[in-house]
């Protein structure tokens, strides 16, 4: 309001120093020659101007909520802080990580941790020559499709030769690979097939949660697919439509909660599982739900240690 206030009052007086110039006996009377009204005007003009930057700069633009705009800024920036605090952690893990797996070259738990916490950080070559190693020593569908995965990653998106032959070995060694159908479909679509590309990713799309990384660049890419296959939007949002089973009692419990009690509750069925795999360490699809659980949540370290057990787990089952 008060921003308001004083642009009108400027903008009144540069009207009338304007309609003054414009008067040559009030010219006159303040002292002013002819030629030196546009001076005046430009000297007065640019003075104004300075004087409105000045109060934009100071109490912002009338029209936008600034206490939101703030609360943004403020979000953003402890947000970069948690990042940078976050990177410099990793980093921290990660120099730890090299010296271990150097006097440990074959233990699979250390050049796992290695790997995901280069991933994390960035570092596809190593995570590359990580994930290669542990493949030297153990077979594993899941470590060839995470393999292909950083390949692709580091080709900028593009399905190399060597990734399309992890990808093929990973998917006739276990067809329900996420990462390996994922792949598979936006090889597909490389080349040419966007038919075959729809499929792949639609059919795995029925079967990924909501917390699935890959979730929303699946989607993307199946309405692109869908786009150059002339499929119209309704056609398509039925396909990708997911049942929610409401009427299940943890589901109902949950939506009948308000927010702060439905972190609560969703914590503590986190907390029930970790405890129920504790007893019963060899169920695989426990230890997967785990790992996206805590994923969440945001919590990394523990998010971390279950894909481990989950990798663990699938080299002991093959």
């Amino acid at each position: 309001m008060l921003f308001i206030i004083i642009f009108t009052l400027t903008l009144l007086l540069t009207i009338y120093i304007f309609k003054s110039l414009s008067n040559e006996n009030l010219t006159l009377k303040i002292g002013l020659r002819p030629k030196s009204k546009k001076l005046f005007f430009y000297i007065g003009g640019i003075s104004l101007f300075l004087l409105s930057s000045i109060l934009y700069y100071e109490l912002g633009s009338p029209f936008i909520d600034m206490n939101k705009l703030h609360t943004a800024k403020e979000k953003l920036l402890k947000e970069n802080i948690i990042q940078d605090k976050n990177r410099k952690h990793d980093l921290k893990i990660f120099e730890e990580l090299v010296s271990k797996s150097k006097e440990s070259p074959n233990n699979i738990n250390i050049l796992l941790d290695l790997a995901a916490t280069a991933s994390r950080i960035n570092k596809i070559d190593v995570e590359i020559s990580t994930l290669t190693r542990i493949l030297s020593i153990k077979n594993s569908p899941r470590l060839k499709s995470l393999l292909a995965q950083a390949i692709v990653r580091k080709a900028n998106g593009q399905v190399t030769s060597k990734a399309q032959m992890l990808i093929n070995e990973a998917l006739s060694e276990n067809p329900m690979d996420p990462g390996a159908n994922f792949l598979n479909g936006l090889l597909q679509s490389q080349i040419g097939n966007e038919k075959k590309a729809f499929e792949i990713w639609t059919k795995l799309y029925r079967n990924t949660s909501s917390d699935d990384a890959w979730e929303k660049d699946l989607e993307t890419n199946i309405r692109s697919a869908a786009r150059n296959l002339g499929i119209s939007d309704q056609v398509l949002n039925k396909s990708l439509k997911k049942s929610l089973n409401i009427n299940s009692p943890i589901t109902s419990e949950i939506l009948n909660l308000n927010e702060k009690d439905q972190k609560i509750r969703i914590n503590q069925m986190v907390e029930q599982l970790a405890s129920r795999l504790t007893k019963n360490k060899e169920d695989l699809d426990g230890w997967v739900k785990l790992y996206k659980s805590y994923k969440v949540l945001n919590n990394m370290d523990k998010a971390i240690n279950a894909l481990r057990t989950t990798i663990e787990l699938s080299l002991i089952h093959i």
